[in-house]
């Protein structure tokens, strides 16, 4: 990665890269064992991943990870992922310190830049100083009897965005099916009353045993926004991150948006954008 500016830890970006990657494999292996037959599946192609799940084409399920990080990507590469199945074109995630080819190569394949998010990280390894008042949230771990209603208020969570909820449901069922391998779910609750979910999967991400602790499926109930749900899971995942030894703590959201401030207000701090690039349909003629 010689091409990355001098400030820039290409360790790190590498490391977060290699943790996003597992991550899906996680995923398309959960879904592989709750929903047989229905062509859950991760490829390793052209020193990336890429998830194909046929039942829901938005990229959050279909996508590739880790394009132009390992040197100049060819024509060749890009078709392998294509390829990848079923059929239909995955979204590619290109970290902003892809080899500068990538960008020329996906645009002279017709692909567009669709939208972009931005990826945050905490070094568990300083102090937390997380001890704040945490007011009238409380954080408690989803007990396996509760799965249904951690799932139920994912989805509700979710349901007013611009997400399916046969999409919503697929992430919250496999989150819910990894806390028998890498994953703790949370519930927060205000007086008893269940107001949002969050989940924390514990990768381990090279042969030295570091562990990255990824905080993803935030999700607040619409009536209880604004009252800091966001910022008290986020500061309770990072604490039981750090307990479970993990030297990093990884996080993403849309550039600019809420979950983005909340997620920088606890204290992890940008590394890099991604772009999101899909095929562009081709032109009639």
């Amino acid at each position: 990665m010689a091409w990355l500016p001098k400030c820039v830890n290409p360790h790190l970006v590498q490391q977060v890269i290699t943790a996003e990657r597992l991550h899906i494999k996680h995923q398309a292996q959960a879904l592989q064992a709750i929903r047989l037959d229905n062509g859950y599946a991760t490829y390793d192609v052209a020193n990336t991943t890429t998830i194909r799940c046929p039942p829901e084409p938005d990229g959050k399920m279909n996508h590739t990870v880790g394009f132009g990080m390992s040197g100049s990507p060819t024509q060749a590469d890009l078709l392998a992922i294509e390829q990848t199945p079923p059929d239909g074109t995955p979204e590619l995630y290109v970290c902003e310190y892809a080899h500068d080819s990538a960008w020329k190569l996906l645009r002279d394949e017709g692909y567009a830049e669709i939208r972009s998010i931005s990826h945050f990280v905490r070094d568990l390894s300083q102090d937390l100083s997380l001890q704040q008042d945490s007011g009238d949230v409380i954080i408690t771990k989803v007990p396996q009897a509760k799965m249904p209603d951690f799932i139920a208020a994912s989805v509700d969570g979710f349901r007013d965005g611009d997400r399916r909820p046969s999409l919503l449901a697929l992430l919250a069922e496999s989150a819910a099916y990894r806390t028998g391998t890498d994953t703790m779910l949370f519930f927060a609750t205000i007086e008893g009353s269940l107001v949002g979910s969050a989940g924390l999967a514990c990768l381990t991400v090279d042969e030295q045993g570091t562990k990255i602790g990824n905080l993803y499926i935030d999700s607040t109930l619409p009536g209880f926004r604004g009252r800091g749900v966001h910022q008290v899971l986020l500061k309770a995942r990072l604490q039981a991150a750090e307990k479970a030894g993990c030297r990093y703590a990884i996080a993403t959201a849309k550039q600019g948006s809420g979950s983005a401030r909340n997620i920088q207000k606890a204290g992890l701090e940008p590394v890099f954008d991604s772009r999101i690039f899909g095929k562009k349909p081709a032109q009639s003629t």
